[in-house]
C-alpha cells in the first residue's frame, strides 16, 4: 500500500515531497550514529548511540514493516527510490565496517546475505 488511511478512511501521503523523506532518513542515521566532540582530542567523531537497521529505519519513518517501507517508495516517483537506495547502501556500510572487525561475524553475516543481497561464492 503507497499510502496510509487517515480518520474517516481518507488516504494521508506521508511524505509529501522526497525532500521531506529525506531529511526523515537524516535524522534518523543522526539519532543512531550522532557526530560528537572529543573532549580530548577535540576532534569530531561519530558516536553509536543505536546500531542503525533496516527495520529500525521502517518505523522510523512511521511504517509497520519494511515490506510497507518499499511498497511505498516503488509507488512513488524516482526520488523517493534513489532515497531509500542511498540509506540502504548506509547501512550496508555500517554493517559491513563491523564485520571487519566482528569476533562474532554470523548476525552480520545474515543481515548483509538478507538485506543487502551479499552472497557466499567462491571463485578460482
Amino acid at each position: 500500500m503507497s499510502d496510509l488511511f487517515g480518520a474517516g478512511g481518507s488516504i494521508v501521503t506521508m511524505y509529501p515531497t522526497p525532500q521531506s523523506m529525506a531529511n526523515k532518513v537524516r535524522e534518523y542515521f543522526d539519532y543512531c550514529l550522532p557526530e560528537v566532540i572529543d573532549p580530548r582530542t577535540g576532534e569530531m567523531k561519530i558516536k553509536e548511540r543505536k546500531p542503525p537497521t533496516y527495520s529500525g529505519l521502517a518505523r522510523y519513518l512511521g511504517f509497520q514493516s519494511r515490506g510497507q517501507m518499499l511498497d511505498y517508495v516503488n509507488k512513488r516517483d524516482e526520488a523517493y527510490n534513489t532515497i531509500l537506495a542511498d540509506a540502504k547502501l548506509r547501512l550496508e556500510d555500517y554493517l559491513e565496517g563491523k564485520l571487519v572487525y566482528s569476533k562474532a561475524p554470523t548476525g552480520i553475516m545474515f543481515a548483509l546475505k538478507n538485506n543487502a543481497g551479499w552472497e557466499e561464492k567462491s571463485t578460482r
